[in-house]
C-alpha cells in the first residue's frame, strides 16, 4: 500500500492483515484516514491503529454479520453463514 499526500510524495504503509484489508476495502474509497504509527528504518509507515474521518470525528472501522451476530475486523463473508458483512463505522 502506498499513501500519497497533498504533495505528491509516497510513502509505503505497512499494517497487519486487517488494517491492510480495511484500507484495501473499496467501500472506503474517498474516505479520510487517520493512521497511527511509525516510521521504520527503511521508511515504511508501520500501522498500530487506523480510523476513517467523518464528520471531523474519529470512526473505528469494523464488520458485522446481522444474521451470525459476529463482529470481525476485515471486509468479507462471515466466518459462519457466508454471507456478507456489514461495513460499520463506529464513533470512537
Amino acid at each position: 500500500l502506498i499513501l500519497r499526500d497533498a504533495t505528491g510524495k509516497e510513502t509505503t504503509l505497512f499494517g497487519d492483515l486487517f488494517a491492510e484489508a480495511q484500507l484495501r476495502d473499496v467501500r472506503l474509497a474517498g474516505r479520510q484516514w487517520e493512521l497511527i504509527g511509525s516510521f521504520t528504518s527503511d521508511r515504511r509507515f508501520e500501522i498500530d491503529k487506523l480510523f476513517t474521518i467523518k464528520e471531523g470525528r474519529r470512526h473505528r472501522v469494523t464488520y458485522y454479520c446481522e444474521i451470525c451476530h459476529i463482529y470481525t475486523h476485515e471486509p468479507g463473508r462471515c466466518m459462519c453463514c457466508q454471507e456478507e458483512t456489514e461495513l460499520l463505522e463506529v464513533v470512537e
